[in-house]
């Protein structure tokens, strides 16, 4: 542990160790238009892989930049693309 100043420490931690969890997209199961204030922005109902129907939940299309692929799929499966 570093002391850079009063209030702040540096902090070396493992390689190992995890600080961001990361989900994969395994499918797109909806969609929706929401945001009235800014505009109408799509969000998508995804299922996350390794993860039971309980954990589904909606992201934005930012969200899914991982998951550009499996977006296209769907959007071009309903004729949205």
């Amino acid at each position: 542990m570093e002391h850079i100043n009063l209030n702040v420490y540096r902090l070396r931690l493992p390689n190992s160790y995890l600080m961001h969890l990361e989900y994969e997209v395994e499918a797109i199961l909806g969609d929706k238009l929401s945001g009235k204030k800014k505009g109408n922005r799509r969000m998508f109902r995804v299922q996350w892989a390794g993860f039971g129907p309980e954990s589904d939940s909606w992201v934005s299309e930012a969200d899914l930049r991982n998951s550009l692929e499996l977006k296209r799929e769907y959007l071009t499966k309903l004729g949205l693309d």
